[in-house]
């Protein structure tokens, strides 16, 4: 019985964390603070942009976390681990070209313009995650972040 309550009060606890902040810790030297979901739906870049601001990404961000975590693989998009341990998860949504046709993979707008037209995004091929720029009407996930206190 003890074991029981013990681990209640363990998940309550951990509930109470995440359900009070929505943004996790992952030990990066800029102290950005990533959501622990992605918004839902997938977005151009101008609603994107229209809905959340400052709170999308900038492709300096992303390239934080590319660079300060560890990326692992999974079915269904990638489990990243941050310097001090703690865990987010993409999604691997894909996104939607400009005619309608749906890519394979995980991609993420960023909140930077591409100076040749269009905006960047997060995105992986296989096994390796980088930026890369598209039209701003492609369909794609957002995962907010913010700065730490």
């Amino acid at each position: 019985m003890k074991r029981i309550v013990l681990i209640f009060a363990f998940l309550m606890i951990g509930m109470t964390v995440y359900s009070q902040s929505g943004y996790v810790d992952l030990g990066l030297p800029s102290g950005t603070l990533w959501k622990t979901q992605n918004e839902y739906g997938s977005y151009t870049y101008d609603k994107a942009m229209n809905d959340f601001g400052n709170s999308v990404p900038s492709s300096e961000q992303w390239k934080e976390l590319i660079d300060n975590c560890k990326w692992t693989k999974t079915e269904k998009g990638f489990k990243i681990t941050g310097t001090n341990g703690n865990v987010i998860f993409l999604t691997a949504n894909g996104c939607v070209d400009c005619t309608g046709s749906k890519w394979e993979g995980v991609y993420y707008w960023t909140s930077t313009i591409n100076p040749n037209g269009g905006a960047f995004s997060c995105e992986s091929f296989q096994n390796s995650v980088m930026i890369g720029a598209y039209r701003e009407c492609y369909k794609m996930s957002v995962r907010l972040v913010k700065k730490s206190k």
